[in-house]
C-alpha cells in the first residue's frame, strides 16, 4: 500500500541545498546505491526512476532496500520512490535541467534581503547634500553631526524602500532590470543592477520558482495515488473471525517526530503570583552624591584638559545618579512562608497542568496501532526534559507551531515554579533584600528575546534564574548593535555579564551561519568554560570547543586542515569556541611566519585566517582589559644573534646598578618618601622602589656624573674634556639634546672605534629615555616581572603576582637585562648555580684574582675561606652550609653568573619581528564584535574600529559604584607599615586582618602586596591565624579556585562541600582575580582590600565589586 506522501517542497526547504539531475544512475546494485545522499541525488534519482520499466521491477527491489539501509532519511520516501517507478504519469513530468537550487533564498524576493544590497551602493555621506549643511546659531557639534546623520540616513532609507519596491515589481525575471526614466540619483544604480549578490538572489529565486511548479505537479499525482488508491483483497484470507485488516493502520515505526504531530491542547492561563502583592516597594528616595561631587571637583578644575574631561564624564554620571528614583527596599517580608508554599503549589499544579494537557493532546492524536505502542511501551516516552529539549535550536526536528506555543507555554510555566522556589527559599532564610529582588524581576518578556526566545528559555531553565529587562536589552544590543559597527557596553559589576548575558548573546548568535568565538582572559578561561558548559551544554545542547594556541604547535598541512575542519563543525553544529586573545593573535602570526619563511602550509594558514575574519563573530569578555593598549604578541624571525656590543652591553647595565645601590641612601635621605631602600650587607643588592620621578631624576643625575667621572669596567671617558664631558652628561640625561651636540659628541668618539659612542648611546637610553627609571619605578618583582626557570634563564613579565605571563618576553634587550640583572639580585643564585660559577671559575686564566673581586664584596666571608685555596667545593657540608649561603646573594657573584652563564646563552635578538595587539581582535570583519565590562575608563583608548556605546540607563554606573565606596561602612583605611615605616610583610598583615572587627574573611590583593607568600602558603597560614573558619578559598598556579581545608587537604571549590558553605571559608583573592571573579559570599561579609602602585580607579572598582552586595550588607576596609 501507499502511505500519505510526505510534502517534497518542504522537505526540500528543510534540506536547503538540492543538486539538479546531474548524476547518471543505473537500476543495477552496486556500492554507489549505499553512497546515496538526498540533497545531492534526490532530482538524479528521481530522473532514474522515472524511465523505470516492468522488467526493471526485481533490480529496483533491491535498490530501495540498499538506500533503505544506508540512509535512515530515504526511509519516509520508499512508497513515493516506488509510485515515480510504476506510474507512467510522472514521465511527463521531467527535472529541470538545473545544477543546483539554494532553498535557503526563499521562492520568490525578500525586501529584507534586497534593502542591505541596495544600501551598499548608496552614495557616501560626504557626498551628500546634508554633509554641506549649515550650523545653526549656538548648535553643539555632536548635535549639528547627529542632526546631517539623520537627515541623510532618512533620506536613502525612504529612496532605497523605493528602489526596492521597483526592483521587486520586475518579478517573475531571472535578472531585474530597473524600467526606463526610473531615477535614484542617491545610488549608484548601473553598478547595483551588476551586484554579484543581487543577481544571484535573483537567480536563485527563479531556479526556486522552476522547482517549486515541477514539484507542485509531482505532489499534485502523489496525492491522487493517495487517494485512488482501494486496497487489494488478501491472497490467504484467515479463516478465524476477527476484525478486518483493513481497519488497523499499520505503524511501521513510532518516533518522537510522531508524538508531536497531533493537536494542540488549550492552556490554561498561568496563576496570579501573590494575591494582592505589590512587586515594587512604595518608598523611594534620591541618592545623596555630596561626597562624590567633592572629590570629582578636583579632576574638574584641574590645569590638565585630560583630567578634566575625565571629571567632568564622572560628573556627568553622578548627575544621572542623582536624578534616579531608589526605591527602598523593606526591612520585613509582607507574606507568612503559609502563603509562599501556597503560591508554589500553585505554580506547580500549573506546570502539571500544561503538561497532562499536552500530553493527553498528543495522545488523542494517535491512531489505534500507535496507541497499542505506547501502552505496550514501544513509543519514546514524553518527559518535562525531553519536551523542553525540542525547543532547542539544534534539536533534529522543528515543532509544528502549534505545538511549539504550547511547549514554550510549559517552559514559561516552569519558570514561574522556579521562581516561586526561590522566593519560598529568601523567605525562609531571611533574605529580605534578595526576596524584593527576585520579585521585582518579573523576567524579559517574549518582546525583547524574540526569534531567540526558546533558546533564552531554556537557558534560564537550566541555570535557575529569570533574566532581567536590563540584561535582555544589553543582550539585544550586543546581538545587533544600534550603531551596525563594532562595539562596547559597560554593565555594571554584579549584573550577570559572564553568567547570563555571555551564554544568551553567544547561543543566539550562533545560528550555523556563523562562528561564535567567547575571547576571555587567561585567569578567567577556566571559570567562563565551566559557566558555559553550565548553560549550554544541557537543554539547548550546544557544544563547546577550546583550542588553545601558540608558537610552540608543531605544524604542517594535515595540523592546518584539522583546525579548519574544527572551526567549520565548530560553526555548522552552532558550537560555540572559547577562546584567549593571545591564541587568536598566535594563529594570525603563525600564517604570516610560514608564508615569509615559504613553508607549504602557510597558504592553509592563511586562508582560515581569512575564513575567521568573514565567518567569525566576537563577543570579547572584560572588553577593557582585552583591548588594552599593553597587550602584544611578537613573533621573531630571521636569524639569531646575539645581542649588539655584548657583553660590554651587560657589563655597563651591572656597573650601572652597583652604582644605584651606592646612591640609593643618599636619595632616599633627601626623598624619604620619593626612594624605597633598606641598606643592608653591602654585598647583597638589597630592593631598591622608586616612588617619585624627583627621586628617580636625582638618582640618575648622580649616577650620570660618577660614570663620567670614573671609568666603566669596559671603557674610560678620561681622554674628554671638561667642556665635552659637559656635553657626554647632557647626551644622557637630557632626552631633547640639540643635533649639533650629538654630532660635536659623535666625532670625539669616533677615534675609540665606535666602541665609546655605543656605550653612550647605551647609557642615554638608560639615563634620559627613562629605563633605568622604569624598571625601578614601574616594574614590580614577582608582580610584573621574574624569572620562569622552565621557559627560560631571563627575566619574563608577569600577570600577576608569581603568576608568569605564558609565552611573553619583553621586548626590549635593555629592559629584558636590567630586569633579569634584579631578579637574581632579589632572589639570588641556587645551589647548582653557585657550582657552575665555581666550575667558571677555575677555567679561568686567573682565577684567584675573580676570587678576590667575590671577597672584597663582602665583610662576611670568614677568614680561612677568604683565599681560594682555602675553598674545598668537593666537602659537601662545608659547601651546603658555608659556602653556598654565603655567595648565594653576592652580587659580584651573580654578575659572574649572568655575564658566563646566563647571557651569553639567553641574550639573543632577531633580525625581524612580527607583532600583534589586543587592538586586532576589534579589526572590522563581516560580523560585528561586541563585548562588554563592568567599568569603562578605556574608553578614551579604545582603537578607532570599536567604540563605547554604552546604554542611556547605564550612565550612572560608574557614580553608584564610587558613591558604594564612599559610605561610612567603608571608609577606614589602615597604613600597613612598621615602626620604621616600611612595608609590613605578609605575615604581619594577615595577623592585622585577624585583629579587626568587625571581622575581615575577604582579601582582595589588588595592590599585589602579599608577595612573601604563595597564593596556597597564604591561605593556608591565614586559616591557621583564623579559629572560626573551616577552610580557605584561593587561585592556583593554573587558575583553578581551590579549597584548602584546617588539615592541609586541597581540592577543587567547584566539586568541594563547602562550595554551598561559604560562609565557613576565608577569601583570598590575587591580583589576577580580582576580576571577572564572581562567589555568592555571605550577605555580612566585610572584605580587606590591598592598594599599591599602578592601582587605577577601574581596577580598584573591579576589585572592590567582586563583593556584590556593596549597597547591602557588604563592605570593605582598605
Amino acid at each position: 500500500r501507499l502511505d500519505a506522501p510526505p510534502k517534497l517542497i518542504n522537505e526540500y526547504s528543510r534540506w536547503k541545498e538540492l543538486s539538479g539531475p546531474t548524476r547518471h544512475l543505473d537500476i543495477n546494485f552496486s556500492c554507489e546505491w549505499l553512497q546515496l545522499n538526498l540533497t545531492n541525488d534526490w532530482l538524479s534519482l528521481y530522473n532514474t526512476l522515472i524511465r523505470c520499466t516492468w522488467a526493471d521491477r526485481y533490480r529496483l527491489i533491491f535498490v530501495v532496500t540498499a538506500l533503505a539501509y544506508s540512509c535512515r532519511d530515504f526511509q519516509p520516501f520508499i512508497d513515493t520512490c516506488l509510485a515515480f517507478s510504476f506510474d507512467e504519469q510522472f514521465q511527463m513530468i521531467p527535472p529541470s535541467t538545473r545544477q543546483s537550487y539554494s532553498l535557503e533564498c526563499g521562492f520568490r524576493p525578500k525586501k529584507d534581503d534586497i534593502t542591505p544590497i541596495v544600501l551598499t551602493h548608496a552614495v557616501p555621506f560626504i557626498d551628500s547634500h546634508e554633509a554641506r549643511l549649515p550650523r545653526n546659531r549656538g548648535e553643539r557639534e555632536y548635535t549639528y553631526q547627529k542632526r546631517r546623520k539623520f537627515a541623510f540616513d532618512t533620506r536613502i532609507n525612504t529612496e532605497a524602500a523605493q528602489l526596492v519596491e521597483e526592483l521587486m515589481e520586475q518579478w517573475p525575471c531571472e535578472r531585474s532590470q530597473l524600467l526606463p526614466g526610473s531615477c535614484h540619483p542617491s545610488f549608484a544604480v548601473a553598478q547595483l543592477m551588476q551586484d554579484a549578490r543581487l543577481v544571484s538572489l535573483f537567480s536563485h529565486w527563479y531556479a526556486n520558482r522552476e522547482l517549486h511548479a515541477h514539484t507542485g505537479r509531482v505532489q499534485a499525482s502523489l496525492d491522487a495515488i493517495h487517494r485512488e488508491w482501494k486496497p487489494a483483497m488478501a491472497l490467504y484470507p484467515s479463516r478465524l473471525l476477527s476484525p478486518p485488516e483493513k481497519d488497523l493502520p499499520v505503524c511501521k515505526f513510532f518516533t518522537f517526530k510522531k508524538w508531536l504531530e497531533g493537536s494542540a491542547p488549550a492552556i490554561t492561563q498561568a496563576p496570579q503570583l501573590i494575591r494582592n502583592l505589590p512587586t515594587t516597594p512604595a518608598q523611594e528616595f534620591q541618592v545623596s552624591t555630596r561626597k562624590l561631587g567633592t572629590l570629582l571637583a578636583e579632576f574638574r578644575l584641574n590645569s590638565s584638559n585630560l583630567y578634566r574631561r575625565y571629571g567632568n564624564d564622572l560628573d556627568e554620571s553622578r548627575k544621572a545618579l542623582e536624578l534616579q528614583k531608589i526605591h527602598r527596599t523593606p526591612t520585613q517580608i509582607p507574606y507568612n512562608d503559609h502563603d509562599l508554599i501556597l503560591h508554589r503549589q500553585a505554580c506547580r499544579h500549573h506546570v502539571d497542568r500544561i503538561f497532562s494537557s499536552i500530553n493527553d493532546s498528543l495522545f488523542s492524536g494517535l491512531n489505534i496501532s500507535e496507541k497499542i505502542m505506547v501502552s505496550a511501551g514501544l513509543s519514546p516516552r514524553i518527559t518535562p526534559k525531553s519536551l523542553l529539549e525540542k525547543l532547542a535550536f539544534t534539536a533534529h526536528f522543528c515543532l509544528p507551531d502549534e505545538c511549539n506555543s504550547a511547549v514554550i507555554l510549559f517552559a514559561e510555566a516552569f519558570l514561574l515554579y522556579q521562581r516561586s522556589q526561590r522566593l519560598l527559599e529568601h523567605a525562609l532564610l531571611g533574605n529580605v533584600e534578595d526576596f524584593w529582588k527576585e520579585l521585582k524581576n518579573t523576567g524579559a518578556g517574549a518582546e525583547v528575546a524574540q526569534k531567540h526566545y526558546a533558546d533564552w528559555l531554556l537557558i534560564q531553565i537550566e541555570g535557575n534564574f529569570l533574566m532581567r529587562p536590563n540584561q535582555a536589552h544589553v543582550a539585544k544590543e550586543m546581538l545587533s548593535p544600534s550603531s551596525g559597527e563594532n562595539s562596547v557596553l559597560q554593565l555594571n559589576m554584579g549584573e550577570g555579564k559572564s553568567a547570563v548575558i555571555a551564554p544568551m548573546v553567544a547561543s543566539a548568535s550562533a545560528d550555523r551561519s556563523k562562528l561564535v568565538r567567547v575571547v576571555v582572559l587567561k585567569p578567567l578561561a577556566g571559570q567562563m568554560f565551566h559557566l558555559l558548559g553550565q548553560r549550554l551544554s544541557g537543554l539547548t545542547n550546544r557544544r563547546l570547543f577550546y583550542m588553545p594556541f601558540s608558537r610552540s604547535v608543531e605544524m604542517n598541512i594535515e595540523q592546518a586542515r584539522r583546525i579548519q575542519d574544527m572551526y567549520q563543525a565548530c560553526m555548522e553544529m552552532a558550537g560555540i569556541l572559547v577562546v584567549q586573545p593571545e591564541h587568536m593573535l598566535s594563529f594570525k602570526l603563525m600564517g604570516i611566519n610560514k608564508a615569509l619563511s615559504s613553508a607549504v602550509e602557510a597558504q592553509s594558514l592563511l586562508s582560515s585566517q581569512v575564513w575567521l575574519e568573514e565567518n567569525s563573530r566576537d563577543i570579547l569578555d572584560e572588553s577593557d582589559e582585552i583591548l588594552h593598549v599593553r597587550y602584544q604578541l611578537v613573533y621573531t624571525t630571521g636569524n639569531q644573534r646575539p645581542v649588539e656590543d655584548h657583553p660590554d652591553r651587560w657589563v655597563t647595565i651591572q656597573h650601572v646598578f652597583s652604582l644605584a645601590r651606592i646612591r640609593a641612601p643618599e636619595v632616599s635621605r633627601e626623598h624619604p618618601r620619593g626612594l624605597e631602600f633598606v641598606d643592608g650587607p653591602k654585598d647583597i643588592f638589597d630592593p631598591i622602589r622608586i616612588f617619585s620621578y624627583a627621586a628617580g631624576e636625582r638618582l640618575v643625575h648622580l649616577i650620570s656624573q660618577e660614570v663620567l667621572d670614573k671609568a666603566l669596567p669596559s671603557f674610560t671617558f678620561a681622554l674628554f674634556s671638561a667642556d665635552v664631558k659637559g656635553e657626554a652628561l647632557r647626551f644622557i640625561t637630557d632626552p631633547d639634546c640639540l643635533e649639533s651636540q650629538i654630532s660635536t659628541l659623535q666625532r670625539h668618539c669616533k677615534d675609540t672605534g665606535g666602541g665609546l659612542w655605543k656605550a653612550l648611546l647605551l647609557l642615554r637610553g638608560l639615563f634620559a629615555q627613562g629605563i633605568l627609571i622604569y624598571v625601578l619605578k614601574d616594574r614590580r618583582w614577582r608582580v610584573d616581572y621574574g624569572l620562569d626557570p622552565s621557559r627560560s634563564l631571563l627575566a619574563v613579565p608577569y600577570r600577576a603576582k608569581d603568576v608568569p605571563a605564558v609565552k611573553a618576553e619583553f621586548g626590549h634587550p635593555d629592559v629584558s637585562i636590567a630586569l633579569t640583572c634584579l631578579s637574581y639580585y632579589y632572589l639570588g643564585l641556587k645551589k647548582h648555580q653557585i657550582d657552575s660559577c665555581f666550575q667558571l671559575l677555575y677555567k679561568l686564566d686567573n682565577p684567584v684574582m675573580e676570587y678576590e673581586k667575590w671577597v672584597r664584596a663582602s665583610d662576611s666571608i670568614p677568614e680561612n675561606l677568604r683565599q681560594l685555596n682555602g675553598v674545598n667545593t668537593e666537602d659537601p657540608e662545608l659547601y651546603e652550609s658555608a659556602i653556598v649561603p654565603l655567595f648565594s646573594r653576592n652580587f659580584v657573584v651573580i654578575n659572574f653568573f649572568l655575564s658566563h652563564v646566563v647571557f651569553p646563552k639567553e641574550a639573543k635578538e632577531f633580525s625581524k619581528k612580527l607583532s600583534a595587539s589586543g587592538w586586532d581582535i576589534a579589526e572590522r570583519k563581516t560580523h560585528v564584535t561586541t563585548g562588554f565590562s563592568g567599568t569603562n575608563d578605556s574608553r578614551y583608548l579604545l582603537p578607532t574600529s570599536i567604540e563605547q556605546r554604552d546604554p542611556d540607563e547605564q550612565l550612572s554606573t560608574n557614580a553608584k559604584v564610587l558613591n558604594y565606596l564612599l559610605r561610612p561602612e567603608n571608609g577606614l583605611y589602615i597604613c600597613a607599615q612598621t615602626d620604621e615605616c616600611e612595608r609590613l610583610p605578609a605575615e604581619s598583615l594577615l595577623e592585622l586582618l585577624v585583629q579587626q572587627k568587625p571581622e575581615v574573611r575577604v582579601l582582595l590583593d589588588v595592590g599585589a602586596q602579599m608577595l612573601e607568600l604563595r597564593n596556597e602558603n597564604l591561605a593556608h597560614h591565614w586559616l591557621s591565624l583564623h579559629p572560626d573558619a573551616q577552610a580557605t578559598l584561593f587561585f592556583d598556579d593554573h587558575d583553578d579556585l581551590m579549597v584548602i581545608t584546617r588539615d592541609g587537604a586541597i581540592e577543587a571549590f567547584v566539586s568541594s562541600p563547602f562550595n554551598q558553605q561559604l560562609d565557613q571559608c576565608l577569601v583570598y583573592l590575587d591580583d589576577a582575580h580580582t576580576r571577572g571573579t564572581d562567589l555568592k559570599l555571605p550577605r555580612t561579609s566585610r572584605a580587606a582590600v590591598t592598594l599599591g602602585p599602578k592601582v587605577t580607579k577601574d581596577r580598584l572598582l573591579q576589585g572592590c565589586m567582586r563583593m556584590r552586595g556593596l549597597e547591602a550588607g557588604h563592605s570593605v576596609m582598605f
